[in-house]
């Protein structure tokens, strides 16, 4: 079992000697020793939604702990202890089991809750510069006009664009830190849980590691590769708008002898345009784990910009030199963003349908 470190952590000591009085603690080690006394087991889990399935546990045990939990520094960690006085038929692994899923099923409604709030942020940002590059455009291109009129027009096409990035501002860092706080982390400060009888006599523990290691891991990079798929296909939207504007200002910026040319470069900003605009939409679907024929073109392209980018890397390393080299690879940010996402998601894929395949066929 690992232990943090106490030089890490500056504790307040005096908050610990209130708090010996009521719990067992070891300082040593900081370890908080929990025990929740059932009568009997129906006290503890939930009816089955149906017949022949596993009782999850009731949301009294996790409120306690969130209480419990709450009250300590990070540094120390919980052994839970559950004393049953008449298991009722359940047995200690079926109960250990049932309290990881119960925790899994927690942390996967607080997931899709955070991934709501990270792509509703995303798309009002996304909206809120939309209309405000309109406004932009609108302003050098003349289109409202002047007067009072068109200076009112511009005023609230404005604090329309604003009030969009205020709230994708207020739900990403505001709810987000109030649901942070309210929620202090069961799974990561669990070091054991113990099934002990009404006089403690231990009948099955288990820590951490064997309840939550392997999905830990499978998570976290789940989730890394889902906030790098969100941002980079914000990038691409940001991009093929961009685009899309920059061939408005061409009619009127090319001048008479390049005239010629212009049919050919607004049909290439066109498609670039409309390659970086169906990636990002397909981002937006790989991020909420849905499969179509968006998804299937932002895969073909990553790919096919893999190439692109291996073929004009090696060109930039022979031509110019390591700081050119750079500042080409930093232009490609997004793309690479958007490509090591991808490959990352379809990893994060395979591991957890290998993993349910493993745990359908023990």
């Amino acid at each position: 079992m690992k232990h943090s470190h106490p030089k890490k952590y500056d504790i307040n000591q005096q908050d610990i000697r209130v708090l010996e009085r009521y719990y067992p603690i070891d300082r040593e080690n900081h370890l908080v020793s929990v025990r929740f006394h059932y009568e009997t087991a129906d006290e503890l889990v939930e009816a089955p939604a149906a017949e022949g399935f596993h009782a999850p546990f009731k949301p009294d045990l996790f409120d306690a702990l969130q209480e419990t939990i709450a009250k300590f520094p990070v540094p120390y960690r919980f052994h839970i202890e559950l004393a049953i006085n008449d298991l009722q038929g359940h047995s200690p692994a079926e109960l250990v089991h049932s309290f990881k899923d119960s925790v899994e099923m927690k942390q996967i409604s607080k997931r899709l809750l955070t991934r709501r709030v990270l792509f509703l942020s995303a798309l009002f940002v996304l909206i809120g510069f939309f209309i405000l590059g309109v406004m932009a455009l609108a302003n050098e291109q003349g289109w409202f006009g002047s007067g009072f009129t068109a200076a009112l027009f511009e005023e609230a096409v404005d604090i329309v664009g604003t009030v969009f990035l205020w709230e994708a501002a207020t739900m990403l860092f505001l709810e987000s830190s109030e649901q942070s706080v309210s929620d202090p982390g069961i799974r990561g400060r669990i070091a054991a849980l113990s099934i002990v009888n009404a006089d403690g006599t231990p009948l099955l523990s288990v820590t951490h590691d064997q309840l939550f290691q392997r999905m830990d891991r499978t998570h976290k990079l789940n989730r890394l590769a889902r906030t790098g798929l969100l941002l980079s296909s914000c990038g691409f939207f940001v991009t093929g708008f961009n685009s899309l504007l920059q061939q408005v200002q061409l009619v009127s910026t090319v001048s008479p002898d390049d005239q010629t040319y212009l049919p050919v470069l607004q049909v290439v900003l066109l498609l670039f345009s409309l390659c970086q605009i169906v990636s990002g939409l397909g981002g937006f679907y790989l991020f909420w784990g849905r499969r179509n024929l968006f998804t299937a073109f932002s895969k073909g392209y990553a790919y096919c910009m893999v190439v692109v980018i291996g073929l004009l890397l090696m060109v930039a390393a022979s031509v110019y030199s390591l700081r050119r080299v750079l500042l080409f690879l930093s232009s490609f940010s997004i793309t690479i963003l958007y490509i090591l996402s991808l490959f990352l998601n379809e990893k994060t894929l395979k591991s957890r349908t290998n993993d349910s395949r493993q745990e359908s066929h023990p």
